[in-house]
């Protein structure tokens, strides 16, 4: 595990001038993903089995034996998200909509700004599936939130 993560630090240092267009995901034994944008500097410590992540916005800590693979990726759309996979479900994103499929039915989905202000509330069909148009929203910066995920989203 030091080696690994001793070879993406060392990537990371070496792709500073890619910030806009990379970023780095750790990935959970659970499944969950956390992206972590380099233009975020992301700096990654493993010391005592524990891993420490910090950015220009966030400290995190992982057990080591929690954290199942860490990988670059390339992010082609300027929200940082086209599609992503949480533990129950899908979020795509648009140009004019969010889609949700995979949820639990009747699951409460929340739009936010991002100073707190709820937007919209909706609830996942019984099929598992949610549309959210993105047409009524202003431009800016919303959160989605899920009961077990959160994605931020750029309305421009």
């Amino acid at each position: 595990m030091k080696k690994y993560l001793l070879t993406i630090g060392l990537f990371l240092c070496g792709s500073l001038g890619y910030a806009q267009e990379h970023s780095v995901v750790l990935e959970t034994t659970s499944g969950e993903k956390y992206t972590y944008y380099f233009s975020e500097f992301p700096k990654i410590q493993h010391q005592n089995e524990k891993v420490f992540l910090c950015t220009t916005k966030a400290e995190v800590q992982y057990q080591a034996k929690e954290i199942a693979k860490v990988y670059v990726v390339q992010i082609t759309d300027p929200t940082g998200i086209l599609e992503t996979t949480g533990n129950l479900g899908t979020v795509k994103l648009t140009d004019e909509s969010v889609l949700l499929n995979g949820f639990a039915p009747s699951e409460d989905v929340l739009v936010y700004t991002l100073n707190g202000s709820l937007v919209e509330s909706y609830k996942v069909m019984m099929d598992g599936r949610l549309i959210i148009s993105l047409a009524n929203l202003s431009k800016g910066v919303y959160l989605i939130k899920t009961n077990h995920q959160s994605f931020k989203i750029i309305r421009k």
